[in-house]
């Protein structure tokens, strides 16, 4: 059965080693054991989630950056 999309054929294969420096694994620490009682809680605990959500996702795209640019 044919498709919509038409065939790709790989014919090159590119491999890149790039350098990741460490701080880009290092994340702060979420206190995943606080007590939790009421919505201020709550609401502190999502916020910290967030926030590293987003400094992952700042890493991410430096990192992304760095292949960018190419490897080795």
């Amino acid at each position: 059965m044919v498709g919509c999309s038409s065939k790709e054929i790989v014919t090159q294969v590119e491999i890149r080693y790039v350098t990741i420096p460490k701080p880009y694994f290092k994340l702060k620490q979420i206190d995943t054991n606080r007590s939790i009682i009421t919505d201020v809680d709550v609401s502190e605990f999502m916020l910290d989630l967030y926030r590293g959500y987003n400094e992952c996702k700042i890493n991410l795209q430096a990192i992304e950056k760095l292949n960018n640019k190419g490897g080795e």
